[in-house]
């Protein structure tokens, strides 16, 4: 059995207010709004490890392009170098931290264009975490291209450190400033949204003799790195999904994959876990695993032999034991005492494929994806596996 659930994105709003501190800006030019920031997320389950909510959003940079020549376009206000004038940004990738006291600042403070030289107004472009080590394309000199982002394992092996980050994009219209443009609190609202999918594993077993040791859980042959349009974002931070006709309709992926295929996944452990009963998320009560959104491409029906390492498209790969009695003396169903099992499941997108045609799996943008392994009689080759599109938060 299959179920579907929509996922409302969760959203991040950033406000901009104003304060009456004069620096940097001659108010010949300006008027005496100065840009602040503050910020809230009306959406969300919980602040918990690897979602950002109001209560945890610790940083952003945010680049703000003012259209001084009222061009409309990054095109049309590109100098003859192709550059955009340095005076044309509000904010050039300033990186935004939160302070103790729970405010937001920064210097140097900027204001608000005067009405007579807004011309076709700012407009604003963030992500959060601020300078994060996983963009590689990003807002600085920002002239409307694509920016780049690589998923990184969940542990940074190389730096010691968790890798893995809730990555949140906002971008707004062009502002001017005035009443229409701002809230009723007069602040400008920069509204985030989750950039990538994200992906929880539990699993369960009916058989109530063998004991289970699952030493590691890991997608197999999927994109960690590409790029994304943030002019694709919606300015409320709400994705449409489309759902009503699964089949005709095309995934809310938004980024476009590079070339680089890889696993992605993580080390369990070797303590046993009991399967027994209600389905146990192997990564814990809130970790989960962050994805780039993508579709990806159909393993080979041929390659689903136990014991057979597939030799292309999107496997989950799960290493586990399976043992009666004890570890030391019992007899093992699945892997060794030494050595873990390795199984793959081909997986398909079961909201898209049909009885006669099979789609590649899709991780939609801003989407959470539960997957389900459920442990049977392994000596007589009983496994199953099953997926469910859930709600963005840490309820298995």
């Amino acid at each position: 059995m299959k179920k579907i659930y929509l996922l409302a994105a969760l959203a991040s709003a950033i406000t901009f207010t104003s304060c009456s501190n004069d620096q940097e800006i001659d108010h010949n030019l300006t008027n005496t709004k100065a840009i602040g920031f503050r910020t809230f997320i009306d959406k969300g389950n919980g602040s918990k490890a690897a979602v950002t909510t109001s209560d945890n959003i610790l940083s952003f940079t945010v680049t703000g392009w003012w259209d001084r020549e009222n061009k409309k376009t990054f095109a049309d206000a590109k100098d003859e170098a192709g550059n955009i004038p340095a005076d044309q940004y509000m904010f050039n990738a300033f990186d935004i931290s939160r302070r103790e006291a729970g405010n937001w600042a920064y210097t140097p403070v900027r204001y608000w264009p005067a009405e007579e030289i807004i011309g076709g107004g700012i407009t604003f472009f963030a992500y959060s975490p601020a300078a994060s080590k996983n963009v590689t394309t990003g807002l600085t000199n920002y002239k409307g291209a694509a920016i780049a982002y690589t998923v990184p394992d969940i542990y940074d092996t190389n730096n010691k450190t968790q890798g893995q980050e809730d990555f949140l994009l906002a971008r707004t219209d062009a502002l001017t400033g005035k009443t229409d443009d701002l809230n009723s609190n007069g602040n400008v609202q920069l509204t985030f949204t989750h950039a990538l999918s994200r992906v929880k594993f539990s699993a369960r077993t009916t058989n109530t003799g063998l004991t289970y040791v699952i030493g590691g859980v890991e997608l197999v042959n999927i994109a960690k790195s590409g790029t994304i349009d943030l002019a694709k974002i919606p300015v409320d931070g709400a994705f449409t999904y489309n759902d009503s006709d699964p089949t005709d309709n095309v995934p809310v992926v938004l980024w476009k994959k590079g070339d680089d295929r890889g696993n992605l996944g993580l080390d369990i452990g070797e303590s046993p876990i009991n399967l027994l009963g209600e389905y146990k998320s192997l990564l814990g009560d809130y970790n989960a695993l962050m994805v780039l959104p993508q579709t990806t491409e159909v393993g080979d029906k041929a390659d689903e032999v136990r014991g057979t390492i597939p030799s292309g498209g999107f496997w989950i790969k799960v290493s586990y034991k399976a043992y009666l009695n004890n570890p030391d003396k019992g007899t093992y169903f699945a892997g060794s005492k030494e050595a873990y099992e390795d199984r793959y499941f081909r997986v398909i997108d079961p909201l898209r494929s049909t009885s006669t045609t099979e789609q590649g799996f899709s991780f939609e943008i801003g989407r959470q994806y539960n997957f389900y392994l459920t442990f049977g009689d392994e000596a007589e080759e009983a496994i199953s596996f099953e997926v469910v599109v859930g709600d963005w938060s840490d309820a298995d």
